[in-house]
């Protein structure tokens, strides 16, 4: 967790939306003016990744499908163990989400301006560990859910958990598949030959995503490093 510290915000992330990169690939370098994208490319980006995402779910609801044989197990090859713990990882993120969001511990109240050297000095060691303690109060949630959702999960059949299994396993390919999309389409928007960011570095986007593999992760991974993290901004 992030420690609490006032004025610990970097406020210089909200300004860094710009700035110039160097891929090397094969001996040979590529400069790239990279920013965000502003509201207009960032929805057309996101619609382009439901696209996506749509026509994958569709391979995947495809039995015969090469996405389907490459992504859902016959249920055959299934045990009743193994999916209680395949549906429990994809509620990983779910329950994460939900802990942060609902899990409340209050941070230390602010001393009166005559609080004296030993109250300041609680209340310092206070404000030390609660980075800790709200940390250990997500983990408890979390762990308790996993508890309840094993014990849930359990009392299901074999097929009754392969048919949720497979509901869980489309939804987190496409999920992969959109924010693989989405990144892709923001970092094409973003990336410039001059800094004034007026020429863009690609005629088309199926240029773009006919780079070699290395150059396209790393522009992407670049593009995100300019990203303002949310958790970057709590105090």
């Amino acid at each position: 967790m992030t420690p609490v510290e006032k004025n610990d915000i970097d406020v210089s992330k909200l300004f860094e939306w710009g700035k110039k990169f160097t891929i090397t690939w094969r001996s040979k370098s590529i400069d790239a003016h990279i920013r965000l994208v502003g509201d207009a490319e960032l929805n057309r980006s996101r619609v382009f990744a439901l696209r996506n995402s749509a026509e994958y779910r569709r391979k995947l609801l495809d039995y015969n499908s090469e996405e389907r044989l490459a992504n859902i197990p016959d249920y055959q090859a299934t045990t009743k163990e193994a999916l209680v713990e395949a549906l429990l990882l994809y509620s990983k993120e779910d329950f994460t989400s939900d802990a942060i969001n609902n899990v409340e511990i209050k941070l230390p109240k602010e001393l009166p301006s005559d609080a004296t050297l030993e109250q300041q000095e609680k209340h310092q060691k206070e404000v030390d560990e609660f980075p800790e303690k709200r940390n250990k109060a997500i983990l408890d949630y979390i762990a308790k859910k996993f508890e309840d959702k094993k014990n849930e999960l359990n009392k299901l059949s074999r097929k009754d958990l392969y048919d949720k299994f497979v509901i869980a396993a489309i939804n987190e390919v496409c999920r992969n598949e959109f924010l693989k999309a989405f990144r892709s389409m923001c970092t094409y928007f973003g990336c410039y030959k001059d800094e004034e960011f007026k020429t863009r570095l690609f005629n088309s986007y199926e240029e773009f995503d006919n780079l070699p593999t290395e150059v396209k992760a790393s522009l992407v991974e670049k593009y995100i490093s300019l990203e303002v993290s949310v958790e970057d901004l709590k105090a």
